[in-house]
Order: C-alpha cells, then sequence, then structure tokens
C-alpha cells in the first residue's frame, strides 16, 4: 500500500503476536531469548490482508517492549524480516494505564479509543489469543490458541468478519 492508501484503509486487522503468529509448533527464537514471529503464521496474516485489502494496527504487548530502543520499529521490522510486505502496518493502539489490577477489558479499551481516533474505519477483526475485550467488541474477534496460533481455519473466520460485520 502507498502511504495515502494505508492513511485511508478502512479495514483494520487489530494485531497481537504471541499466540497469534507464534506457536509451540513454530515459534523461532527471538533475538532477545523470546519467541519470535513465524513465517508459517504470517502467511495466514497476509492472506486475510490480501483478501480483504485491510491494513494491521498494532496490539501486541511488543508494541511498548521497555527493552527496545524503538519498541514499534522493531515489532514492524520482524514483521517484514518474515514476510510481510512493507507498508500495510498503519500504527498500533495507545497504550492506556490499567482501570485496576485485574483489568481484562485494557486492550479493548486501547482498540477502542484507536478507533475513535480513526473514525474512517468500517470493519475490523481483532486477532488475539486472549479475551480482553468488551462485549461489543466478542463478535470481531478471531481467537487463536496460544499453543498453536493462527492456522488456516482462522483466515475464513477473520475473513467473513472483515467483509460483512460493518462497525459503524
Amino acid at each position: 500500500m502507498t502511504p495515502e492508501q494505508l492513511l485511508n484503509c478502512t479495514r483494520v486487522v487489530f494485531l497481537d503476536f504471541d499466540g497469534v503468529l507464534n506457536s509451540d509448533e513454530y515459534s523461532p527464537p527471538g533475538d532477545d531469548g523470546f519467541a519470535g514471529i513465524s513465517s508459517y503464521h504470517v502467511k495466514y496474516l497476509t492472506e486475510i490482508l490480501d483478501q480483504t485489502g485491510a491494513c494491521v494496527v498494532l496490539t501486541t504487548s511488543w508494541r511498548n517492549d521497555h527493552n527496545k530502543a524503538n519498541p514499534y520499529e522493531y515489532a514492524v521490522q520482524a514483521l517484514i524480516n518474515v514476510g510481510l510486505q512493507p507498508g500495510l502496518v498503519r500504527g498500533m493502539t495507545p497504550v492506556l494505564p490499567p482501570m485496576k489490577m485485574t483489568d481484562y477489558t485494557l486492550r479493548g479499551r486501547e482498540i477502542a479509543q484507536w478507533l475513535k481516533d480513526n473514525p474512517n474505519i468500517t470493519h475490523y477483526v481483532i486477532l488475539d489469543d486472549t479475551f480482553e475485550f468488551t462485549k461489543e467488541q466478542a463478535e470481531h474477534l478471531v481467537q487463536t490458541e496460544l499453543w498453536e496460533g493462527l492456522r488456516k481455519k482462522h483466515v475464513k473466520q477473520a475473513v467473513d468478519i472483515l467483509l460483512d460485520k460493518a462497525y459503524n
């Protein structure tokens, strides 16, 4: 996508990494000793993007890793290094403080804030292995399993949501 197309993108994939783009079976080591991103899983993400014209917004904790000088750029480059076409990542959700120690909607609140700040979005899907979302966001969630990550069965679900479930 060109920078202009990226800004005009109306379909968004909110993307977690761990448990989505890696798994027990496909978990290459990252340069920091933690699990890296698997090209096996990124090919499924690419299928979703190709079929829908969607762009990516990062929700992963990688976007604010305090051990990296520029964690957002590190996360984007990690995606590119395993096959994601450059120019498909539109940004990241804001990092909000938890409302309480057990804030099980934190990621959902961050997504809600990003959507509020980007009113041109018409469709979105959330790819995540957890459920830290609001009730309203549940119909937009494709939940993966930590041990298997993103698979072919999730591609159809995500494409259907991005093409059918209007947000606004």
